[in-house]
């Protein structure tokens, strides 16, 4: 369970938020998977592909696109969501205003 962590949390960046989300969803038993920012390097990923796409054995899939307050996502990253969800992943564009209801489903929480 997550006791640790409330709503108030700060993050600095987007990157802030990512790591801790990875870390919590780790701790609650998910395998996930962070395509790290690649715009100065060779591109290694499709365009828009979402920043969180975690699986666990009991609940299924989610696919998150993580912004920071003010950003919202492109249409590459809408579209890759879409995908997500055609074949039964929970996918949502996420804001650390969003941490209850996200440790909720991490937690499946009823």
């Amino acid at each position: 369970m997550i006791t640790d962590l409330t709503h108030d949390m700060r993050f600095a960046n987007e990157t802030e938020f990512v790591t801790h989300l990875l870390k919590v969803l780790e701790a609650a038993g998910w395998k996930a998977y962070h395509v790290f920012n690649t715009r100065n390097r060779a591109r290694v990923s499709s365009k828009g592909f979402p920043d969180i796409v975690a699986v666990h054995e009991k609940w299924g899939g989610i696919a998150w696109e993580c912004k920071m307050p003010g950003n919202k996502a492109t249409a590459d990253q809408v579209k890759w969501l879409m995908l997500f969800d055609g074949v039964g992943f929970a996918t949502q564009v996420i804001f650390p205003s969003d941490l209850d209801a996200l440790y909720e489903v991490i937690e499946r929480v009823p």
